[in-house]
């Protein structure tokens, strides 16, 4: 574990213990040097992911206005529900401007693992620290409920010529991350009966 993974530790550990689906949702914060908190969202952040979701959905490669807010909304709040599925948001000058979403059960293993569903940070936040801090967050947060990985992914793609995707890479290897495997995107062409 490095010296940063063992500090965000004890700093949520101080601020109340890494937040869990069993009451203390939203008690857990760590606030970092630039003043932006990581926390589990409340149901009060909602908005403002899917504001958020909306401009990360701009910037990716998804088709021009495939976006849906209504349905996103739909999803998260099944995941803001759910025992198995956490959203932790970092918030700074008391605005979201950052959400990791994810998930840690069993899905097909013996074992329990997380997988990373949605992670953005807004542009103007993005040396603020918070992405590398919701990672982080989000893989103790994974390890104390006892997840044996944590996968993360770049999946909807950027353009920008590949600079958002070599950050994340790099962010992920910092992390002690490993690649596995690789993401594919075919169209599928439907026909009209």
């Amino acid at each position: 574990m490095t010296s940063d993974n063992v500090e965000l530790r004890n700093e949520m550990r101080y601020a109340g213990g890494i937040p869990d689906k069993g009451g203390t949702r939203g008690a857990a914060q760590v606030v970092l040097r630039s003043g932006a908190v990581i926390r589990e969202a409340d149901w009060a952040d909602i908005p403002q992911i899917i504001d958020a979701g909306a401009l990360f959905y701009q910037e990716s490669n998804f088709d021009p206005g495939g976006f849906d807010p209504v349905q996103f909304a739909y999803r998260i709040g099944q995941m803001y529900s759910s025992e198995e599925d956490t959203i932790l948001v970092a918030v700074h000058d008391g605005k979201v401007v950052g959400f990791i979403m994810f998930d840690t059960t069993r899905h097909y293993t013996t074992y329990l693992v997380s997988h990373m569903f949605l992670f953005f940070v807004l542009p103007a936040a993005r040396r603020l620290g918070a992405g590398p801090a919701l990672v982080k967050a989000a893989t103790l947060f994974s390890q104390d409920r006892g997840a044996k990985y944590f996968y993360g992914s770049s999946s909807a793609g950027f353009n920008d010529g590949g600079r958002n995707e070599r950050g994340l890479t790099a962010l992920y290897k910092r992390q002690g991350f490993k690649e596995n495997g690789l993401f594919f995107r075919k169209e599928l062409q439907h026909v009209q009966v």
